[in-house]
């Protein structure tokens, strides 16, 4: 657990309270991540991801509306780079399409990792709020609200995901869990890192510290199911064969 200032929990109490007017509470898991983590000072946004079975318009509309009016109700500094409708609120089928790995394209049987492009189009696309959701579950996070079961088994998918991704990426190589997290943060050939990439940023200490030990987890449990397999050297394989849908991978 994390230590909020009364700043941020006010803001979060009122979030709640907005959120609770618009979907019934069992349905909604909240997750905090980002910078408000590691320094909950008006310097920084505060990033917030809900997630429920279903949404209309008109209420992702009025989420966003809310957040903006909280940020500056409170102090907090606003980021537009990704449009709040595209990254405040998510359903059970925008999840769904996130894990499938749709957000990133496929060419010869494989998936292909194309560079962030800061552009309005892009940045409001559903790609973008796919990656960002894969992002939001695989980095340093914390639920405040909903189902806890639910949501670590969401984080285990996410995982599957950028994973089978990343190897199907470089050609099923062989490589260390150090190599994988640096494949995490940018590509070599392109030059892309972070937030032009896949949006981890590897020069924060509190990021990378998450990095290492969430590979090192989930490593273990693909290789106890036989869907990575361990050489000699420490350098790691992914066995397509055995996975006939990324939903198997956690279950």
């Amino acid at each position: 657990m994390h230590n909020f200032s009364k700043n941020l929990i006010d803001y979060l109490n009122d979030y709640s309270i907005i959120l609770f007017s618009v979907f019934k509470k069992e349905d909604i898991l909240k997750i905090i991540y980002g910078s408000a983590l590691e320094d909950n000072s008006s310097q920084h946004d505060v990033d917030i991801c809900v997630i429920v079975p279903h949404y209309e318009q008109f209420q992702i509309k009025l989420v966003s509306e809310a957040v903006i009016d909280l940020h500056s109700k409170y102090g907090f500094k606003l980021d537009f780079d990704v449009p709040y409708e595209n990254k405040t609120l998510y359903s059970f089928l925008d999840v769904k399409r996130a894990l499938s790995g749709q957000a990133f394209y496929q060419d010869n049987k494989k998936f292909g990792i194309s560079p962030i492009v800061m552009t309005p189009n892009f940045l409001g696309s559903s790609k973008m709020k796919d990656r960002l959701l894969l992002n939001i579950l695989t980095t340093n996070n914390q639920l405040l609200a909903g189902d806890t079961e639910l949501f670590k088994r969401l984080v285990g998918l996410s995982w599957g995901t950028i994973i089978r991704v990343i190897f199907s990426n470089i050609n099923n190589m062989a490589i260390s869990k150090h190599e994988f997290i640096n494949y995490l943060g940018g590509d070599n050939i392109s030059g892309k890192r972070y937030k032009g990439y896949l949006g981890y940023d590897l020069d924060n200490v509190v990021t990378r510290k998450h990095l290492i030990e969430a590979v090192d987890f989930f490593f273990a449990g693909l290789v106890g199911k036989k869907i990575l397999s361990i050489n000699d050297k420490e350098e790691y394989t992914y066995d397509k064969m055995l996975v006939k849908s990324l939903f198997d991978v956690f279950i």
